[in-house]
């Protein structure tokens, strides 16, 4: 049947969905070889953003979407004009160059293997406002995923072993990687201890590739501690700007009580010691420089 496997040596018939599962059904292992997942074109190029160029002969940009999972804030630096975040980055896309072969719906069982992440295009992103205009990076820190979100068509009946096949152009790449960035954030402190600070982390697409490549503000997840040491988190956005990069916006609020018990309140009580020695009587002059 078109929707089975057969085990090469006692001819056992499995379904195609424990193909390529990661998991030997078959006991000589057979559904487990040739699981290759990504299929390339024969001239394939990595380097190149999967455009298209539509009849009137205008190019539509590749859509990369991005979702960020904000862990942490690390560290604020209103000196050093630091502020330190901790996040996930995915990306997500798709490539209608590609085929993929035999997709399962759990989605971590779609997983590129090192030379597969390799030997396809991944958005590069680079981090605007950081001092060495820092990118993201499609290393062994790195997960890239294939996600089944349509149906498949039927390996031709000339084909040995049936293979479920799947459209680049249908189903998406999702990559993902955790980064620890240093931003450069302007802090006004004109208003302290009232103050309230705004920083913001900017991704935009490297080099020349915004001429192909459309960013996508999908998904903001704040997932860290709400008060911090100084600060409270206000507010988190994310958005397009009308130039085409990526802004996450964290809004900070500074916590009055910590201020007003560790720098006012103290302030206050010294000056008023102070002043009531101003109503010590003369001989008490030892008392008075003691205060």
């Amino acid at each position: 049947k078109r929707d089975q496997f057969t085990c090469k040596s006692d001819g056992v018939c499995i379904s195609m969905e424990e193909r390529c599962d990661q998991f030997p059904n078959c006991e000589d292992f057979s559904d487990e070889s040739s699981c290759q997942l990504v299929v390339l074109p024969q001239n394939y190029v990595l380097d190149y953003a999967p455009f298209t160029v539509l009849d009137t002969g205008d190019l539509r940009k590749v859509a990369v979407s991005i979702k960020i999972d904000l862990i942490s804030i690390l560290e604020i630096d209103e000196v050093g004009q630091k502020f330190v975040t901790q996040f996930i980055l995915f990306l997500t896309w798709y490539d209608f160059r590609l085929a993929l072969h035999n997709m399962k719906i759990n989605v971590n069982m779609n997983t590129l293997t090192t030379k597969e992440k390799e030997s396809i295009w991944v958005p590069k992103l680079v981090f605007s406002n950081t001092k060495t205009k820092e990118n993201t990076q499609n290393d062994d820190k790195s997960f890239t995923v294939a996600r089944r979100d349509s149906a498949y068509d039927y390996s031709e009946t000339d084909v040995k072993d049936n293979i479920f096949i799947f459209s680049g152009s249908d189903n998406p790449f999702v990559t993902s990687r955790s980064y620890d960035v240093e931003w450069i954030c302007d802090y006004d402190m004109r208003w302290y201890p009232f103050d309230t600070q705004s920083c913001a982390m900017i991704f935009d697409t490297e080099g020349n590739s915004g001429e192909f490549v459309e960013l996508v503000a999908s998904q903001l997840n704040y997932l860290g501690p709400q008060d911090l040491t100084q600060y409270f988190i206000r507010q988190t956005s994310m958005n397009l700007t009308k130039t085409g990069y990526i802004e996450v916006e964290v809004v900070l609020g500074r916590r009055l009580l910590g201020t007003l018990l560790t720098v006012y309140i103290p302030t206050i009580l010294l000056v008023i010691i102070a002043h009531m020695t101003n109503y010590f009587k003369p001989f008490f002059f030892e008392a008075v420089v003691s205060v």
